[in-house]
């Protein structure tokens, strides 16, 4: 029951930031969806499977930016906008808060262990998004 909880709030956060966006009505519903995916996949590799996290980080977001891609091209939208909306809930949010938090409690060794899982969810997302983005690149180009 828990994971549903958290898949309805990746769908609403992802919504919320489709609205800010000013994507159609339309479109958001389906760009929202990718949110659904985005922490689905997530969960699966990190909670179920195992995967570190950089390793969830890098397919959740691969995964979801060949929908974003694939939906962009369907509703012949810009794919940056589905990318930013389906990725909204891997953004380490909490990793960052934790992390200057601790800084400023002076927490060393807690700032360090936040810091070290934040830039391995931040690489994952980076290289996920530049490793899709490059095969679509390639088969535009074949």
């Amino acid at each position: 029951m828990e994971y549903i909880y958290q898949l309805f709030l990746a769908f609403i956060g992802s919504l919320g930031f489709g609205l800010v966006f000013k994507i159609n009505l339309n479109k958001v519903f389906l760009a929202s969806c990718g949110g659904i995916i985005c922490w689905a996949v997530y969960l699966v590799c990190g909670k179920m499977i195992g995967i570190s996290i950089f390793g969830a980080s890098f397919v959740a977001t691969a995964v979801s930016a060949v929908y974003a891609e694939y939906l962009a091209k369907y509703l012949h939208c810009p794919s940056i906008i589905m990318y930013i909306t389906a990725l909204i809930p891997l953004i380490p949010g909490s990793g960052l808060y934790y992390t200057m938090n601790s800084i400023v409690h002076e927490q060393w060794l807690q700032a360090q262990n936040f810091c070290y899982t934040t830039i391995q969810c931040a690489l994952g997302i980076a290289l996920g998004i530049s490793f899709v983005y490059t095969l679509v690149q390639i088969r535009k180009r074949i």
